[in-house]
């Protein structure tokens, strides 16, 4: 019995001691243990605190963090033995499965530094991590490593700023982390060392880093002091400023000796150390930004110094993004890849446009996209002259698909077919009996929504110079949602649902607008310089049930107009309730023309029916306010 024990103790005991894997997502999920992405943690620092408590050198464990921005309050810590993943989706089952656009941020919110690192070897371990909004009153804002030498792949620092040294990174006291395929940009301090400072016998290594857009006083790239001596191999450093010297790389003075391998540097290097294979040439690098991969980067463009003039290091597989290495390496953090990286298209789209002109924007993120060709194409037909990003039809009233293949010279893609639904329809059909994916050009393709019409109209058709009317069949509409009058629209209601003329309406059909006691009815929020005139109308309906209390505007609850003056006729106002003024409706600097209304039965603080404020003089005509 005594030696089951020991074997279950043992057991136990290798298990607790073993790694594992803890996962975090933005705000958490289920009982937020850590222990998968259904229970992921919430907090990254959290995670990191658990793995380390169960990590051992020969079991290290692992945080896997999906994408999003995680904000901790105040500096993290990493942890030997403790290896930190991100760009996950939140559903991964191997590291292998990440895909590119799942940033992971780690942010300092501009009030304190994001990493603190103590006492830790390459063990402890960073990777495809954005680092950015990092703030120190002292040194180091993005990472602080003291007596720390972490390992940190495919990582970018940005945005962080420190009041004395190291805006992106500070290494301090005999702290030597490894980098590869990491990003500095935009990063400041204000005495010296904007991308990277190295202090006290601290000597990183650095593989295909980028360093761009950083600035301090001396050493806008990179400073080292007192016995400092980084090794830097396929790096570039250009576009560094510093407002006294070295803005790319300073070494305080003969003891701070770099070694430098096969680098870009804007205006070369000449200091203390060992360099070889120093290149001037302009690298072309693309503003920091999204090209695929997890984090931004600064890819270079055609006609680079930097493409193929890197050199072969042994374990460099993969560039910042996931990109493959060529064989004659780009140098820097990303690879250069074809100009077609990143293309999309993108355009707005609805289910009908009245107007025959129409515009597709072609949307790149593709490095180089300057040089790139471009043909559209109408139902499997190149379309002459339309070569540009940007293409505007000559569509007539009919359906056509519309294509754009785009070139660098070698390669080509297609996009994804844009259908367009061309008409010269000025009348809309709503009814109860109607449907959403209806297209509302009849009774019997009605749609169900008036709402859902009038947004459409107001954000898509061109109805600029023609008149719309929308037919409304009789029942009761509720919306969730205050509805907006449109100018040239004309609304009526009380129609069966299946006339042709609006003559031929009878008694009976009530068509009814219902605000459900939860919101306005009715909102016409105009400005002066954009005012709804009486061009727009509304004719046989019934406005009832509206409500607007302190929390969402007070007044104006079945109707609120602000430089809105529409026509309405035949409508009743019933039942609607404002905390303060116009239960039924309320005027700014408003004058609708009302013909043959009635207002019964609503209430507000002041104006139940009607109130009127600041130049409003409605005309009534033939109207009834009565038991408000």
């Amino acid at each position: 019995m005594k030696k089951y024990l020991f074997l279950i103790t043992s057991f136990l005991t290798a298990l607790v001691a073993s790694g594992a894997t803890y996962y975090v997502v933005e705000g958490g999920a289920g009982n937020k243990d850590g222990t998968s992405w259904a229970n992921a943690f919430s907090d990254v620092q959290t995670a990191i605190d658990k793995a380390s408590s169960v990590a051992t050198s020969s079991n290290p464990s692992e945080v896997w963090i999906a994408k999003g921005t995680y904000k901790h309050g105040s500096e993290m810590t990493m942890k030997n033995n403790v290896r930190i993943y991100g760009g996950f989706t939140g559903i991964e089952t191997s590291k292998d499965q990440r895909t590119s656009g799942n940033n992971t941020i780690l942010d300092g919110e501009c009030e304190y530094r994001v990493l603190y690192n103590s006492n830790i070897n390459n063990s402890a371990k960073l990777d495809n991590v954005t680092i950015q909004n990092g703030y120190s009153s002292g040194f180091g804002a993005g990472m602080c490593n003291n007596y720390a030498s972490p390992e940190i792949t495919n990582c970018t620092f940005t945005n962080n700023s420190a009041s004395s040294y190291g805006g992106g990174m500070y290494n301090y006291y005999y702290s030597s982390p490894v980098l590869t395929n990491c990003t500095f940009s935009g990063n400041s301090a204000s005495s010296s060392g904007g991308g990277m400072y190295n202090y006290y016998y601290s000597s990183p290594v650095l593989t295909n880093c980028t360093f761009s857009g950083n600035s301090a006083s001396p050493g806008g790239g990179m400073h080292n002091y007192y016995y400092s001596c980084p090794v830097l191999t396929n790096c570039i450093l250009w576009g560094n400023t510093a407002s006294s010297s070295g803005n790319e790389i300073y070494n305080d003075d003969s003891n701070n000796k770099p070694t430098i391998d096969t680098c870009i540097i804007k205006g070369g290097y000449s200091s203390y150390g060992t360099y070889t294979n120093i290149i001037t040439a302009d690298p072309k690098l693309t503003p920091l930004g999204n090209y695929g991969g997890s984090v931004p980067t600064c890819p270079v463009v055609a006609g680079s110094s930097a493409i193929g003039s890197g050199k072969d290091v042994e374990g460099v597989t993969t560039d910042a993004r996931g990109f493959a290495r060529s064989s004659t390496p780009t140098i820097g953090a990303c690879e250069f890849a074809n100009k077609l990286t990143g293309v999309s298209i993108s355009t707005q789209e609805g289910y009908l446009k009245y107007s025959s002109s129409y515009e597709f924007t072609l949307n790149t993120n593709a490095p180089d996209a300057d040089n790139l060709t471009y043909q559209w194409y109408k139902d499997g037909v190149a379309i002459a002259g339309a070569t540009s990003s940007s293409y505007k039809t000559s569509q007539s009233v009919g359906t056509s698909k519309y294509t754009v293949v785009v070139s660098d010279g070698k390669n080509s893609i297609t996009s994804s077919e844009i259908v367009i639904e061309t008409t010269n329809a000025t009348r809309f059909y709503v009814s109860t009996e109607g449907s959403s994916s209806n297209d509302g050009l009849s009774w019997t393709t009605a749609k169900n929504s008036l709402k859902e019409v009038l947004d459409y109209i107001g954000s898509i058709y061109q109805h600029d110079q023609i008149a719309i009317e929308i037919w409304v069949a009789k029942g009761t509409y509720k919306h969730g949602s205050a509805m907006t009058m449109k100018n040239n629209v004309a609304i009526y209601g009380g129609f069966a649902g299946t006339e042709t003329s609006k003559d031929q309406r009878t008694s009976g059909n009530n068509t009814i607008l219902d605000g459900e006691n939860s919101y306005r009815v009715f909102y016409n929020n105009y400005s002066s310089s954009n005012k709804l005139t009486n061009s727009a109308k509304l004719d046989n309906v019934t406005i009832q049930n509206g409500y607007i209390d302190s929390n969402s505007g007070d007044n104006g609850a079945g109707m609120y107009n602000t430089y809105a003056s529409p026509e309405i006729t035949n409508c009743t106002f019933s039942g609607n309730s404002a905390e303060y003024d116009g239960g039924g409706m309320y005027n700014w600097e408003s004058s609708p023309v009302l013909t043959n209304c009635t207002f019964s039965g609503n209430s507000a603080s002041r104006g139940g029916g009607m109130y009127n404020e600041y130049s409003s003089s409605p005309v009534l005509t033939n109207c009834i306010l009565w038991g408000n």
